[in-house]
């Protein structure tokens, strides 16, 4: 007992992990001596320390006693507030009623909320685990339990340690398998069916256990109609890091329990507003993919591939023309954060406008980009919807590829200040993922594909043939950030190599003149060819 109120959190894992099940198991009486030392149970007045217990050190030893208990079985049912009792007195002396091994344990309520809003991070996951997870996954929680969970998510989407976001979103993906399973369980009984609106009934007195039951899983559904728009509200767009990476990595778990798009025709659990997916939030997450961060913006495709197809917001050629226009300033930026992000956003219109709509998108000379065509309107736009759509979206990427290269081969150094080929290789490399080479789509195109393919192979060689010299002329000098080269105008190569063919150095000499902000030529060319190489050897 006095490791676990000593205050060490390693020590006390320590303790929950090895030492206390082993007692209790040889004892499990002894778990009641145990609560006795905080002066909580049967045998609070029996058992106590010789220093008088803060109330921390008596947190931590509930939540670590309470934690092993629910791991043994030994918690019966759920942990409810006493009759006698409310949470919201404004004094939090409110009684919490736990049932450990049939006999009624009376502990503090405010203990409980203390724990939760602890500023150890190892005591706020366990008391978690312990007053929301239960072994019996087809019980349904209390509402004290639902309260504390809606008093401690909001608290805990700040937290900044890696280790924290694994173990929280390890938690609520056990305690959405558990919603899932108690709801489903009442819903196949035919005792409760959702409500069809998100607003939460007063509470109302029950007679009957069946009516107790219905009321929890009500209250349990309204509150998992709660959580998702609690999440999908936190992300909006100027949210902090640390809160966009809980919210989208919760209502990935989320969504991946209870999708989006809801079954025709069938009665089942959604636990979202309808306002989930309105056109503001579709935008939201739109814009998310241009986040600096990896992660978020991995995330934000995900969560769009969930969504409804078209996008809500994006359905008519107008806008979705407009996300293109959008995506492909970013796939030239020479910025490879930027780049990465435009070329993400022409995956998610592959996957959701190609593939799932059947759209046509073609390359448009007159405007150098991509156009998309929803449905045949006119004669020409027949002819291309006549086409396979998979085939034309990729004949339009070699030929902007193309396109691209061309411009190189004039101007290398003008080419390289949008990117060169590497915003359009990764589009390519992105769209390439996508495809599934034995779906019927592709297998009734098969000649096509291969023909577009040597396309590409040809490209690929008019590229190494531009950039392999630049980069294997001074690649010991280059540094490990791309992005910090771009940024640094201190940092010179030399990238002239004497060895080389007089029509190589020619070129270099045509093009080494400055570039934007009086960086120079040698710069931008060496980063854009590097890039280019990188892309094309992935």
């Amino acid at each position: 007992m006095r490791g676990l109120v000593s205050g060490n959190s390693k020590l006390r894992s320590n303790l929950n992990t090895y030492a206390v099940p082993t007692v209790i198991e040889v004892d499990t009486d002894s778990i009641f001596a145990m609560l006795g030392f905080i002066s909580v149970g049967p045998s609070a007045d029996a058992n106590k320390l010789d220093v008088p217990l803060k109330s921390d050190q008596c947190i931590a030893a509930l939540v670590s006693l309470l934690k092993v208990s629910r791991n043994l079985a030994l918690v019966e049912g759920d942990i409810h507030m006493d009759s006698d009792e409310l949470l919201e007195q404004e004094d939090n002396k409110g009684a919490v009623i736990i049932s450990v091994k049939g006999i009624a344990v009376r502990v503090p309520a405010n203990w409980f909320v203390l724990a939760l809003t602890h500023s150890d991070e190892t005591l706020r996951i366990d008391a978690a685990e312990s007053l929301f997870l239960n072994p019996k996954t087809s019980s349904l929680p209390s509402s004290l339990e639902l309260s504390l969970l809606k008093l401690a998510v909001p608290l805990n989407m700040r937290c900044s340690s890696t280790a924290f976001q694994m173990k929280w979103a390890g938690l609520f993906r056990k305690f959405f398998s558990r919603v899932r399973t108690a709801l489903d369980r009442q819903l196949k009984q035919g005792s409760w069916l959702p409500s069809p609106n998100s607003i939460v009934k007063e509470a109302r007195p029950v007679d009957t256990v069946m009516d107790t039951t219905v009321q929890r899983a009500e209250d349990l559904f309204q509150f998992m109609k709660w959580l998702g728009s609690f999440l999908f509200n936190s992300c909006y767009p100027s949210a902090p890091y640390e809160r966009k990476t809980i919210a989208m990595e919760l209502i990935l778990i989320m969504v991946d329990v209870w999708p989006i798009r809801r079954s025709e025709g069938k009665t089942d659990v959604h636990p979202y507003n309808d306002s989930i997916t309105l056109p503001d939030s579709t935008i939201s997450f739109v814009g998310s993919i241009i986040d600096s961060w990896d992660k978020l913006r991995e995330n934000s495709f995900r969560i769009l591939l969930q969504f409804p197809t078209p996008l809500p917001g994006i359905s008519q050629s107008a806008s979705i023309n407009d996300v293109i226009r959008w995506a492909k300033e970013l796939v030239l930026s020479p910025r490879v954060r930027e780049s990465d992000a435009g070329a993400l956003t022409f995956r998610l219109i592959f996957r959701k406008y190609v593939l799932e709509l059947g759209c046509v998108i073609v390359f448009s000379e007159e405007n150098d980009c991509l156009q998309c065509y929803t449905k045949s309107t006119d004669g020409d736009t027949e002819v291309i919807a006549s086409q396979n759509p998979v085939a034309q979206y990729i004949s339009s990427l070699i030929q902007w590829l193309c396109t691209v290269v061309e411009e190189g081969e004039r101007d290398l150094c003008e080419a390289c200040k949008r990117s060169f080929v590497h915003g359009v290789l990764l589009t390519l490399r992105y769209t390439f993922d996508e495809l599934h080479w034995n779906s019927a789509a592709i297998q009734s195109c098969l000649s096509e594909m291969r023909s577009l393919v040597g396309k590409l192979l040809q490209l690929i060689m008019r590229i190494t043939s531009v950039a392999l010299w630049v980069v294997s002329s001074d690649a010991w000098y280059m540094p490990y950030d791309m992005d910090d080269m771009i940024d640094d105008g201190s940092f010179l190569l030399d990238i002239i190599d004497e060895d080389q063919p007089d029509t190589a150095l020619a070129t270099t000499e045509k093009n080494a003149k400055s570039g934007n902000n009086g960086k120079p030529a040698e710069h931008v060319i060496m980063v854009g060819c590097w890039l280019a190489m990188k892309e094309v050897m992935d």
